[in-house]
C-alpha cells in the first residue's frame, strides 16, 4: 500500500489461516509505521480465536462484519456484533471469541 493511498482493495488484503479461525489483515503494522493494524477475523462458532496476549508495537482494530464477538480487555468483557469495531490497544491484555451459533 502506497503511502499516500486512502484506499484499501480486497486483493490487497493478506489473508492468514491462524488454526481455529482466519485473519484478513487490511493494514499491518509496518504499513502505518507502528502506529497500528486492522485485522478482519472469521471466527466459527463457539471457538476462543486467540489465547490471552497483548501488542507491544502496535494498537489492533478489529471489525465485525457478522454475528458477535466476545472481547476481553483487560479485566473487562464486552458484546461486539456486526458492524462494531474493537480497540485492543497495544500493551492490553486481550482475547476473544465467538461463543455464538454463527460465524462472526
Amino acid at each position: 500500500m502506497a503511502a499516500d493511498s486512502q484506499l484499501i482493495r480486497h486483493a490487497g488484503a493478506r489473508h492468514v489461516d491462524l488454526g481455529t479461525f482466519g485473519a484478513r489483515f487490511l493494514l499491518t503494522a509496518q504499513q502505518t509505521g507502528g502506529a497500528f493494524s486492522l485485522v478482519e477475523h472469521d471466527v466459527p462458532p463457539r471457538t476462543l480465536a486467540a489465547p490471552l496476549h497483548r501488542h507491544v508495537h502496535e494498537d489492533e482494530f478489529s471489525v465485525v462484519l457478522e454475528g458477535v464477538l466476545s472481547v476481553q480487555l483487560g479485566e473487562h468483557v464486552y458484546e461486539a456484533a456486526a458492524g462494531d469495531v474493537i480497540l485492543k490497544p497495544r500493551g492490553q491484555w486481550h482475547t476473544f471469541w465467538n461463543a455464538g451459533a454463527e460465524t462472526c
